[in-house]
This record gives structure tokens, sequence and C-alpha cells, in this order.
């Protein structure tokens, strides 16, 4: 397996290892991220709301692989001059299915306001056309002075969808994965860090099959029953073919109000995603995103956005509550991860 090297931001050690070896169970991979730069000098100070914000800077890479992890291409932008919008076609830019193949990236800032999103959709990768393998990143940073009054930033997801579809039941697993990162820094130290990730996993298969055929494998995201569907053949039910997930919208506080007043401080948010479709008539996409503003053209329609609150206006608790325990330890102890539950059919009309 080749190992593919880069450079971290904060230096503390935080690695994932991109894909896997076919047949594997693959781990989306940050090491190809850009670096990012902590001191962002060159910014104006920010309007004295919430933070004092000194600097920021956005940073977007996609690339495409082939099986064996080799970067075919790839294609950088930052935000110094704009929106940060790399877009790559992926194999020849089309699937079995007649489907644009392709991997995005988008990050911006607009007064202040960080927003950001990846869309990805798989080529097919067949022994005849080893390419098609997408991943794409995204990293919003601030430097700022937390002032008195200061009392969290909030990340404001709004949805996404995952998918997979095996109609010919393969034996490589289909991949199509997110994660979202964010981290406070003092210096070079992580005091505060939430993440979340969703994958689905597998291929196609019998209902019967003593194995599961589609995973969900999943942490740090609100997923119930109705969020997460297998699709059935024609057949008489008898096969399945495809997987679905859909992300909730969420609000989530990472709380800033034990870290003394006037530190400088460095957040950082990175949303990362990959698909992988092996075989000859599979699909493997993921957007991160409002699923219902996938096809438009306004790049800040529906995109998650990071938002500042004093203590005035932090989220009421009965919002927090809607998040779950979970938030409450994160709060506690710097991080969390909740395994997430695959369901199938016939366990769903059952949790029903």
């Amino acid at each position: 397996m080749k190992r593919i090297s880069g450079t971290y931001f904060d230096g503390s050690g935080f690695s994932r290892q991109i894909g896997g070896s076919p047949g594997r169970r693959a781990r989306i991979g940050a090491p190809w991220l850009l670096p990012v730069v902590v001191a962002l000098g060159g910014a104006a100070p920010g309007p004295a709301r919430a933070l004092l914000i000194t600097s920021e800077a956005g940073f977007a890479r996609v690339a495409e692989f082939d099986s064996s992890n080799n970067i075919l291409q790839e294609l950088d932008a930052d935000t110094s001059a704009g929106p940060a919008d790399p877009r790559i076609k992926l194999g020849d830019g089309a699937n079995a299915f007649a489907q644009p193949t392709f991997a995005e990236a988008f990050g911006a800032f607009r007064n202040d306001q960080a927003t950001y999103w990846v869309n990805l959709n798989a080529d097919n990768t067949t022994s005849f056309s080893d390419s098609g393998i997408g991943a794409a990143s995204v990293e919003m940073v601030y430097n700022a002075i937390k002032e008195p009054g200061d009392k969290a930033f909030v990340l404001h997801t709004t949805g996404g969808r995952l998918r997979i579809a095996d109609p010919d039941a393969g034996d490589i697993p289909l991949v199509a994965r997110v994660e979202i990162d964010a981290r406070v820094l003092v210096g070079p130290n992580v005091i505060k860090e939430v993440s979340g990730h969703a994958e689905l996993f597998g291929n196609g298969g019998p209902t019967n099959s003593p194995v599961e055929n589609f995973q969900l494998l999943s942490g740090g995201f609100d997923i119930g029953v109705g969020n997460f569907f297998i699709e059935l053949d024609s057949n008489a039910g008898f096969n399945e073919v495809a997987a679905d997930l859909r992300l909730t919208p969420l609000n989530i506080p990472i709380d800033l109000s034990n870290i003394v007043d006037l530190t400088p401080i460095t957040i950082s948010v990175t949303l990362t995603g990959e698909v992988r479709a092996p075989g000859a008539e599979t699909i493997a996409s993921a957007f991160f995103r409002d699923p219902t503003e996938i096809d438009n053209s306004d790049p800040f329609a529906g995109a998650p956005t990071i938002t500042f609150e004093t203590l005035s206006s932090v989220p009421e608790p009965s919002t927090w509550l809607m998040l779950g325990a979970g938030f409450i330890a994160l709060w506690g102890c710097g991080g969390w991860r909740r395994p997430g539950v695959a369901l199938r059919p016939d366990q769903e009309m059952a949790a029903n």
C-alpha cells in the first residue's frame, strides 16, 4: 500500500490514511490536505463582535486516485483572491449511468462568515480503467483574540447525502464518506475538538445473506431510523442493490468560555469526502450540503456555515438538547464519538 505523505497544520500528530488496498475497507485521508499556515497575516481585524478576528483563510483540494492509491491528478485553491472552488473530472467524466463524475470542494468567507462544502461522484473503477476514485477537502481557518463575553463558535451543518449502488453485487466494497473536524488551538496545542463522520460501505447481495451487504459506519452525526435506506431490486425484492443516507441539519456549539480572555486562538474546521465505485456498473456519491440545493448554481445556497456567539446569544438550552447528551460530554472532554447503527429493512420495520 502506498503511503501518501503531507504536512499537518498543528503538529499534533493527527493522522489518517486515505483509502485502502482493493477489497479492504477504505478510510478517508487527511495527509494529502494542503498545509495550513497558522500565522495568517495580512487581514484586517474583524468587527468587535464575539471574538476579535485578526485573520482568516480557506484552503481546498480535490484529487483523483487509482486503486493502488496513486494520485492521478490534483487541484488546489485558496481564498486569498475570493472563493476557493477547485473541481476536477474523475475518470472519463461519466459513469455507466451517464452521470457526471467529479470531485469538487468549496470554501469562502463573506463578512467573516465561513461557507464550505464538498461534492463528489466517482467514476467506475475497473481493470480496464483504473481511475475514478475521488477525494475532496476544504479547511477554513480563523486567527482570533478571545474577548470578554465570547462564549462559543457554532457549526451550522445543513445536511447532506451519501449513496452507493451495486446492482451486480461485486466483490470489492464501494465507499462514500464524509468527515468534519473542528479544532480550537492555543499555539500548537489543541484544547477543543469535535468531529463527525458518516460512511456507506459494502456491496449489493441477497437479502438473506449471512453477512451484511451495505453498512453504515458513523459517529458524531444525529442519524436515526428513516435516514438510512436499503434499496431492493425489482425481482420480488430478493436482492439489496443500493444504500442511501440522508444527513440532517445540526447546530453544534463549541464552548469557548473557559479560555482566558485576550488569549490568541486558532479555529480550524476541516471537511473531507471520499468516493469509490469499483465495478462496471456502480455508483458512489457524497454531498455535504443541503440536498435540495444539489443542482443550485449559487454555491452559497444551502451551504454549511460557521458563526460566533457572545454570552448573550449562545443557542438556548432547548437547542442543545436536540443535539443529544453526547454534546454535553463533548464540552467537558474535548472529543466526541458515537457509533452508528446500520438497519436492514426488516429491522427498520420492527423499529417502526
